[in-house]
């Protein structure tokens, strides 16, 4: 994706960028300003080397959230929270999302792609370009992960019927989406929370 993006540049006459790195706190950390891809690149392994964490073994049970609000406004924008353990889980991992969701799903184009059969399915229509629609990538990266991986969701009662058709799982408290993933002893829990860079 990012050499796409670079590739573009490439195309324009006069560019330039302004990076900014934020803390924990939403503060300005860093920046960098210029060309925009060397500027990208010098900010981009800045934060690699900040916040890069080594995790030794897959873990069985991951649980994330998408930052707290706004970041976590909608179901749509918490696909990001789920994606983002995806790299180190393995076959038998399962995901719990915690998200307040204040603005219930996002739009109905997205609610609408995830109904219209199962994760396998509209992974693969859309993968050929036989479903469009505004913003599909969010529904094809959640299916993308659906497909291997289950998804238990912790968020406000009302919101249960839509996370089922979504196909992930309901859960009303953390407590509940371990009981619904089925924890067995000695499994491996990881706590990744976005809004403090920690594992």
């Amino acid at each position: 994706m990012r050499a796409e993006a670079n590739e573009a540049l490439r195309y324009l006459r006069r560019t330039f960028a302004l990076n900014l790195v934020l803390d924990s706190h939403k503060r300005m950390a860093h920046a960098t300003a210029g060309d925009p891809i060397s500027s990208f690149n010098m900010t981009a392994e800045l934060v690699n080397q900040h916040s890069r964490v080594q995790i030794n073994e897959p873990p069985d049970v991951v649980i994330t959230t998408n930052g707290g609000y706004p970041l976590d406004r909608n179901v749509y924008q918490c696909v990001k929270g789920i994606a983002v353990p995806e790299r180190i889980l393995h076959q038998s991992s399962r995901i719990i999302m915690v998200s307040e969701c204040v603005d219930g799903v996002g739009h109905q184009d997205f609610l609408r792609l995830l109904r219209n059969g199962t994760p396998n399915t509209i992974y693969e229509k859309l993968s050929r370009g036989e479903m469009l629609a505004r913003d599909q990538w969010e529904v094809q990266v959640l299916c993308r992960i659906l497909r291997k991986t289950p998804v238990s969701f912790v968020t406000r009662p009302e919101l249960a019927s839509e996370i089922e058709s979504m196909h992930m799982d309901y859960a009303q408290t953390i407590e509940q989406a371990l009981d619904s993933v089925n924890l067995r002893k000695g499994e491996s829990v990881l706590v990744y929370r976005r809004d403090q860079r920690h594992f």
